[in-house]
This record gives C-alpha cells, sequence and structure tokens, in this order.
C-alpha cells in the first residue's frame, strides 16, 4: 500500500495502529467475514456487517481493511468514508454547534461508516436518540455500515432495542 492509502486512511480518521496492521493483515476470521461481506455487497443488497467478538481477534482490523479494500471490490473510485471510535461518535453527537451538525451529516451520508468498538461509551438516552438516528438513516439510505463490538447479539440488543438491532 501506498503513502497517499496512509494519507486517505488518515483522513477518513482510521487510527494509525490499526492501518499499519490492517494493509498487512492476514486472513483471521474477522478479515475472512469482511471479505465475504465486501463481495456479498457486490452481489445483492447487504449493506451492514457486524463485527462481534472478544479482544483481541482483529475486529477493528478488519474493519480498516474493508475501508482500504473496499474499491478493489468493483466499486471503483473512493467515496467519503469515516472511521470513529464509539467514544468519539459519542462526543460528536452531544454537540450542536454548525460544524458537528456538519459532521453528523457527512457520518449519515458517507460511502462507508465504521463504527468501532460500540458498546464501550457511556450510553445516555440523547446519546441513544442520536445514535438510533444515524443507524436508521444508514439504513435507509442504503450506506455501507461496519461495526465493530465486544457485546454478545442478545446484549447489543438489549442494550441498543429491537429497532436498531433489526436494522443491523
Amino acid at each position: 500500500m501506498t503513502d497517499d492509502m496512509r494519507r486517505m486512511m488518515q483522513q477518513w480518521g482510521a487510527p494509525p495502529r490499526i492501518t499499519e496492521i490492517a494493509m498487512r493483515a492476514r486472513d483471521t476470521d474477522a478479515v475472512v467475514h469482511a471479505k465475504t461481506f465486501l463481495g456479498d455487497i457486490i452481489r445483492r443488497d447487504v449493506n451492514m456487517l457486524v463485527l462481534a467478538g472478544g479482544v483481541g481477534v482483529g475486529k477493528s482490523v478488519a474493519a480498516a481493511w474493508s475501508m482500504l479494500s473496499f474499491p478493489v471490490n468493483g466499486h471503483g473510485a473512493y467515496g467519503m468514508r469515516r472511521f470513529r471510535h464509539t467514544a468519539a461518535l459519542c462526543e460528536l453527537l452531544g454537540q450542536f454547534d454548525a460544524d458537528q451538525k456538519k459532521e453528523r451529516d457527512i457520518l449519515k451520508a458517507c460511502r462507508m461508516l465504521v463504527l468501532d468498538d460500540v458498546g464501550t461509551e457511556y450510553l445516555t438516552e440523547p446519546f441513544q436518540m442520536l445514535f438510533d438516528g444515524l443507524i436508521n438513516a444508514r439504513y435507509e439510505e442504503s450506506g455501507i455500515t461496519v461495526i465493530t463490538t465486544n457485546l454478545t447479539s442478545d446484549q447489543f440488543r438489549d442494550r441498543y432495542g429491537l429497532r436498531i438491532y433489526d436494522r443491523l
């Protein structure tokens, strides 16, 4: 991979350490699931992937790998993408100035969005409402969304509700 790819990943918000590992990722279970997901995007109407599992299994790396590999899998030009850790997302969703609103709008509309470590944030009602709006907007617009989490399927449903769970 090139320095241009590193710069793009930085612009998209991917952490440098995750980018470097993703650029030479091996076929872990998480990367294999990401490859299948990218293939499914091309073959049918699939747009959301949840990579769940324990700490250190490579979920974040697989998500970053997806960002790097997406154009190679039949989608030509690089569209706008975003990689956000949930803590940063929590801060962003809680801000209401014009710049923050613009970034929230970008998260809703970007071609690919990675939400890393969902389930680690402090869950408040305002965050829940804004997170629900973000996921719903991406679902309605068929935005490609990759979520990493340590939560089990049941824990995810209990934490975020059936509506969000069903969209994923």
